[in-house]
């Protein structure tokens, strides 16, 4: 029924693996290339034999994964209804108690992905070990952690993949030579090098005791490593020797890299990851970027020429309220044709400033009409806050000239091509308009 079936053997007492709720759903994208049918059994605690139970943190710790994958499939919710074996329930309502009865478990569940991917995950947590071992016989690879954890799928199956280890201590060798020792042992089994390992804020109560860090992306490497080696040997459906499976590898980032990130998403609240929410979050985050340096910019020129004219007494700077009123040139620069022409001058200067101008601008013209909008309404409902003409400034004639600059110009064209954008507004303002006010103004300098 499946192209290939796989064990998870996480870590659900004492530590965590903290990039398992993103990693597990990448590495079963990744597989997914190469075998569009998968299930996976995820491990868990083990009950004495002949009991089950299931365990509170291994069952939400199983249903965030899924909820995690079911998203990376990018799964419509009422497909996925429809097609799972059990309904995804709120776990709180199953997680009263350390432990749950046969009768309530909800441990199953099956994702369709829009290219026809079928991932099936089941819970093994909580069943004694003639049950898991009867499960993990009928696996074709293994990704588990060591210790106990490693028991069923290594020591009794015997089974190859990537078997993974956090050591208290990078130097302990004794671990290091265990683990090269184990992978001799089993064919075709790869385990990562401590190197990878870091320990989340340095905790380090007990020996065991601690959460730690693992790139996943190291993981679904070995696995492909181990499955194009056992293709070669006729283990998996669809390979052999003759028609050898060939996978792609995965850049690995630094532990490191992800110790950041994770500092990171508990600093804010905000979780980083490739969905689609987080995507736009990343979009919103990058518009108010430009902006704010644009505005820096702006308000460093500013004071430049206020210390210039106080003979370098910086005086205090304005209030957010009373900052775009201070002078007319303040006034000029909060015009819609000088936001733009900034930001395209900005976003010019780089390849992803090409690629993000679109997004930029359309947000500046956005923030730029919501502002209108909400002066017309403070200004409806008192008319003193309404701003005095710009003759009535000091720096008027001084203001006229910033809306001959270039910055100026180059947005009031690129306001009249969105208004001609039918009749080829945006090809002349590229190809015509933009020549000629650097023509222009390069004239003006000389």
């Amino acid at each position: 029924m499946y192209s290939l079936t796989l064990w998870l053997g996480i870590p659900g007492e004492r530590r965590i693996w903290l990039e398992q709720w993103e990693g597990i759903p990448l590495i079963l994208k990744n597989l997914s290339h190469y075998f569009p049918s998968i299930k996976v059994y995820v491990d868990g605690m083990t009950a004495y034999d002949g009991e089950r139970i299931e365990v509170k943190n291994n069952l939400e710790a199983f249903w965030k994964i899924v909820e995690n994958t079911k998203e990376v499939f990018e799964v419509d919710s009422r497909h996925y209804k429809e097609w799972s074996n059990q309904t995804i329930h709120n776990t709180k309502s199953h997680t009263e108690s350390n432990t749950i009865g046969k009768d309530n478990s909800q441990n199953s569940a099956t994702i369709l992905g829009t290219k026809g991917e079928k991932i099936t995950l089941k819970s093994l947590s909580g069943y004694d070990y003639r049950t898991k071992i009867c499960y993990c016989a009928m696996c074709d690879i293994v990704i588990s952690e060591t210790s106990t954890t490693a028991l069923t799928p290594f020591d009794f199956c015997k089974k190859p993949g990537v078997a993974f280890y956090c050591i208290y201590e990078a130097n302990n060798m004794v671990h290091i030579n265990m683990a090269r020792d184990f992978a001799k042992q089993i064919p075709h089994l790869k385990v990562p090098l401590p190197k990878y390992h870091a320990y989340e804020g340095g905790k380090r109560d007990t020996t065991f005791a601690f959460n730690y860090h693992f790139p996943p992306e190291h993981f679904y490497n070995l696995a492909a490593e181990s499955l194009e080696e056992l293709s070669k040997e006729g283990k998996l459906t669809n390979f052999s020797k003759d028609n050898p499976l060939k996978m792609h590898r995965l850049a690995v980032p630094s532990v490191e890299l992800y110790a950041k990130k994770h500092a990171l998403e508990q600093k804010t609240k905000i979780k980083i990851s490739s969905n689609k929410s987080t995507k736009r979050l990343l979009k919103e985050i990058s518009y108010r970027k430009q902006l704010l340096e644009i505005e820096s910019l702006e308000l460093d020129i500013q004071l430049k020429q206020l210390q210039i004219k106080s003979n370098g007494a910086i005086p205090p700077l304005p209030t957010p309220n009373t900052t775009m009123q201070a002078t007319a040139k303040d006034r000029i620069h909060n015009h819609l044709a000088y936001k733009l022409g900034a930001a395209l001058i900005l976003n010019s200067k780089s390849l992803w400033g090409y690629i993000r101008m679109p997004y930029v601008l359309s947000y500046i013209k956005e923030s730029h009409k919501k502002e209108i909008l909400e002066y017309e309404a403070k200004v409806a409902k008192n008319p003193s806050l309404k701003l005095p003409k710009l003759e009535s400034y000091p720096d008027h004639k001084e203001a006229l000239k910033e809306k001959e600059c270039f910055t100026y110009k180059l947005g009031e064209a690129l306001m009249q091509a969105d208004k001609d954008w039918i009749k080829g507004g945006y090809l002349r303002f590229y190809f015509q308009e933009v020549p000629r006010l650097k023509k222009e103004f390069r004239e003006k300098r000389k």
